[in-house]
């Protein structure tokens, strides 16, 4: 299984390195699809927010100042 990446990310990310970290752990999760991400890997874009949004929701975090960042 894939692991979270320890660093803060939000939305335009220029880290890839993390993203991608990001994204392989959100389709282990089932909140990606593998087709989701071949569009965009190591970008956090529009379905990488929306898959974190998810994620922040399914765990109970506060998401009210900025849904979607990680």
């Amino acid at each position: 299984m894939a692991t979270y990446p320890t660093i803060s990310l939000q939305p335009g990310s220029a880290n890839t390195v993390a993203v991608k970290q990001l994204q392989d752990n959100l389709v282990s999760q089932g909140l990606m699809t593998q087709a989701q991400v071949n569009t965009g890997y190591g970008t956090y874009g529009p379905q990488t927010t929306t898959a974190v949004l998810a994620l922040q929701k399914q765990l109970g975090i506060d998401y009210s100042s900025g849904p979607g960042y990680f």
